[in-house]
């Protein structure tokens, strides 16, 4: 998206414009009335029989140029339906009209699952059909369209159709979860906290060679260890922050695969708060989804460019989309990663945040909550696709939903086997449905996010983490983010 006006207008520019159809070309104009060579007539003849023979012949050369005439008008007649179709697409286009969204398949998806060693959790699954879950080194685990099991490893999930999951970890008043996932080749890790783990899982058959860097408020540290860091097939590899960026807050973990590709997350496991990071990329427009109201937020920029940048923030509130005071012009450094409290500017409703910069940056929400902290990550939005957003809750969850888009929607909520729901949500509005029963939850609409803010109990000091619905697995067209973010 370019940058070179820098955004001042009221709503989110989640994608780009489309441009004026170009003007269709003049149709070159139809030879009408000209006249073949062997139309010419014939010159007189002494004989009759000449005469004769002269005739029956220019009848049928006579026949065939009108004939190819009339091939001329109608090729002309199909040519302008043609181009007049074109129009009223391109037309459409320009309009907002909204394209099908690609089929839904049968199709067979694998998404792998987190872990926090030392704490006991639980899965929630589901799958149209085939659901299987696999912890490490165990057999696989048949199970129904939804299921949930108690789990202390990662582990893979499988199934066809629609499938997803949801991993949970508690302790006391502390919650951290995140959505089991597919690997990527490269992404970014944000975090508040001074002393976090970074977990690098190889689930394929070959070695996987990457390069690691932090990228903190004073720039960014490149570890000569970390570079050309091999993970062998099938391994894990923990790494421990403050062995590299001691005392750093925040920092953004980068990688960046030359060969191969991981599942990356980082651990925050302290007496202040629990939490399971998982990624988010860069780009010059990120919505932060799902922040939960009454938390103290802080929005985390990282911008990997070698050149300083602006950027700012403003808020998907009820009340639509606002400016965030001291958010509105941020200058980020070159390699680094600023932290902002905008605590005071927010309500104390649910919102999303909506980050625009000159350059491609990366963008989360540092939340706190009485003991307990969690991390939302940036999602990018698909304004025209209308692919479902789709997810599992685990129960005691919250569904907040974010219209991005300049007009106002119409969104279908569908929670576990209930029938779906619609609602309206104007543009730039945040909203919020109670998931308090564990299930499926879906939900379509052009232009929208949604995450679950997730509980460890009934009561709001029971800790909270926030899971980002992803892309429905079983439409076709869609292509995985690991392909999208291989190195060039």
């Amino acid at each position: 998206m370019s940058q070179d006006d820098w955004p001042t207008g009221k709503q989110p520019r989640v994608s780009d414009d489309i441009e004026d159809d170009p003007p269709v070309e003049e149709r070159q104009k139809a030879r009408r009335g000209s006249v073949a060579a062997d139309d010419a007539e014939t010159p007189p003849d002494d004989s009759a029989k000449a005469s004769r023979r002269a005739a029956q012949v220019e009848k049928p050369d006579k026949a065939r140029g009108r004939a190819a005439s009339r091939l001329r008008r109608v090729g002309e007649v199909v040519l302008a339906l043609a181009i007049l179709a074109g129009v009223v697409f391109l037309a459409g286009l320009g309009s907002g009209v909204t394209p099908a969204p690609p089929p839904r398949l049968n199709v067979a998806s694998t998404l792998f699952c987190q872990n926090i060693d030392g704490l006991a959790g639980t899965i929630s699954a589901v799958a149209d059909s085939d659901l299987q879950w696999q912890p490490n080194g165990s057999a696989a685990i048949p199970g129904s369209n939804f299921f949930q099991h108690a789990v202390n490893t990662e582990s893979t999930l499988q199934g066809t159709g629609s499938v997803a999951g949801v991993v949970q970890f508690g302790s006391g008043a502390q919650v951290a979860a995140a959505g089991c996932a597919t690997p990527a080749a490269s992404g970014y890790l944000q975090t508040g906290a001074t002393n976090t783990t970074l977990v690098m899982q190889n689930i394929d058959n070959q070695d996987a060679i990457l390069n690691v860097s932090f990228l903190g408020p004073n720039g960014e540290v490149d570890p000569a260890d970390l570079i050309d860091l091999t993970i062998p097939s099938g391994t894990i590899k923990q790494i421990n922050i403050a062995d590299y960026a001691p005392g750093i807050s925040p920092v953004a973990v980068h990688w960046q695969s030359t060969i191969g590709r991981v599942l990356a997350w980082l651990v925050d496991s302290s007496s202040s708060g629990l939490d399971l990071v998982t990624p988010t990329t860069a780009a010059s427009q990120v919505v932060v989804p799902g922040i939960p109201g009454g938390a103290t937020v802080q929005v985390l920029i990282t911008n990997p460019a070698t050149v300083r940048i602006k950027a700012q923030v403003e808020a998907l509130t009820a009340q639509g989309l606002v400016a965030v005071a001291d958010a509105e012009k941020l200058t980020i450094e070159a390699g680094s990663t600023a932290s902002v409290d905008i605590t005071s500017a927010l309500s104390t409703e649910v919102t999303a945040l909506v980050v625009t910069a000159e350059q491609p940056v990366a963008a989360s929400a540092w939340l706190t909550h009485g003991a307990d902290r969690a991390t939302s990550p940036g999602v990018l939005v698909n304004a025209t696709g209308g692919v479902d957003a789709f997810g599992v809750t685990p129960g005691h969850s919250q569904l907040v939903i974010s219209n991005t888009s300049q007009t106002d929607t119409t969104v279908t909520v569908t929670l576990g086997a209930t029938a779906p729901q619609t609602v309206p949500l104007a543009a730039g509005v945040t909203t919020a449905i109670d998931a308090s029963q564990p299930g499926t939850v879906r939900v379509g609409g052009v232009g929208v996010v949604a995450a679950l803010v997730i509980r460890g109990g009934t009561d709001d000091s029971s800790g909270m983490s926030v899971v980002a619905l992803a892309p429905d697995t079983a439409r076709a067209g869609l292509v995985p983010a690991w392909i999208e973010a291989q190195p060039v």
